[in-house]
């Protein structure tokens, strides 16, 4: 912890010298309750020799609550370092408008990682770490303005990523500024003068048609990597749904798949937790030639109760590659494995199935987000209104 607040805006911090030290004032202005006087920094003395053995900070403080919190920190080396840890976490913690925001961002990634999900932290933080505190760590939130968020987005925007990543970057760095008007006094969000950039969603999702299936299928897949695929192409699971499902999660007899959870890997750690949105816990109807495929597969490879379907696949990213290398050996069109999920929707959308049923069975929050994802395959319908508005 020592070291990581010492580093926190480093290029950013004023020279502290030799004897100025004693009696210097934070710049929160963090000052002793009732004396007016600064804080200053202690000595750890050894009591054999006498001598300086450390030196320690204490101080109180006002958290984002605006309650007064009492910290001690021991064991610098100098009185330079103790103060010097001191005006950082000052800095982190305080809670002050001049906040420089990549020290709001550690707080603010702090503070989160209490409240999300642990895939949910991984990708805030490599967005931020990566995209936001470089170009923006080292200014003062109250003096980020519109036209430098402008000439960031011109920076993001130049570096070759997709219109929805590009979004997505965008919406971290004002749920950062969103935080730092809650809870650092900054007046508003200059986001929302600066506009987005980028797209929530694209205009159109690419899938296969189930003969295009038919073919990656004969391209010598294995039997557990044939489940899985079969899995997500004829239910529109999502890759985690199906990596963490058990023996338990599949009724052969009933022809029902139960989805209560999401699997994922991070580092070397396996990580099941409950699904993206509520909406994602649901049960999806099989149909029986996908029950045969998952009783042959649960038999052969022996799997019972709570143990995993596919334990041999241990992530997202290695099943991503095994589907890419297969799709190229089959010489089809490039989609992404997820794209399996769309093609599982855009073949119930050919069937004339509800966008209603589409939802509850991909497991959608709210019906708005079928519509705009798939609306344009719904091209036919409006010729079908026509038709029957003729025969009144």
């Amino acid at each position: 912890m020592q070291d990581h607040v010492l580093r926190i805006r480093k290029a950013a911090r004023p020279a502290i010298r030799g004897a100025a030290y004693k009696g210097i004032h934070s710049p929160c202005g963090c000052m002793r309750e009732g004396s007016g006087k600064a804080m200053p920094a202690y000595k750890t003395l050894d009591k054999a020799t006498g001598r300086v053995k450390s030196w320690y900070c204490s101080f109180v403080y006002r958290d984002y609550n605006g309650q007064k919190r009492r910290k001690v920190k021991r064991g610098f080396t100098t009185r330079g370092d103790a103060l010097e840890w001191e005006r950082a976490f000052l800095e982190r913690f305080a809670g002050t408008p001049d906040t420089v925001l990549g020290a709001v961002c550690e707080n603010y990634l702090h503070d989160l990682a209490f409240r999300l999900k642990p895939t949910t932290m991984v990708t805030k933080r490599v967005i931020l770490v990566t995209y936001v505190v470089p170009l923006l760590g080292d200014v003062p939130v109250n003096a980020i303005t519109a036209g430098m968020i402008r000439k960031w987005q011109q920076n993001i925007m130049s570096g070759g990523l997709s219109a929805t990543y590009q979004h997505t970057i965008n919406g971290q760095l004002s749920a950062l500024l969103n935080y730092a008007v809650r809870f650092y006094h900054l007046p508003q969000n200059p986001m929302r003068q600066a506009g987005s950039i980028g797209k929530a969603r694209v205009n159109r999702v690419k899938y296969w048609t189930p003969e295009q299936f038919a073919v990656f299928l004969l391209s010598r897949l294995k039997p557990i990597h044939c489940c899985l695929f079969s899995l997500l192409f004829w239910t529109g699971c999502r890759v985690g749904e199906a990596l963490a499902l058990t023996a338990n999660d599949v009724d052969l007899a009933g022809g029902v798949l139960h989805i209560r959870k999401t699997y994922t890997r991070i580092g070397r750690r396996s990580i099941v937790q409950t699904p993206k949105t509520k909406a994602s816990n649901r049960d999806v109807a099989l149909p029986s030639f996908l029950v045969a495929i998952l009783k042959d597969w649960i038999e052969r490879a022996g799997v019972q109760g709570e143990q995993r379907l596919f334990e041999g696949l241990s992530s997202v990213q290695t099943v991503t590659a095994i589907f890419r290398r297969h799709a190229t050996k089959a010489g089809l069109p490039y989609i992404h494995v997820h794209d399996l999920r769309h093609s599982h929707a855009s073949l119930l959308a050919s069937l004339g199935v509800s966008p209603v049923v589409i939802k509850e069975r991909l497991g959608h929050q709210n019906i708005a987000t079928t519509i705009d994802i798939y609306s344009h395959l719904f091209p036919a319908k409006q010729n079908e209104v026509v038709e029957q508005l003729e025969k009144l």
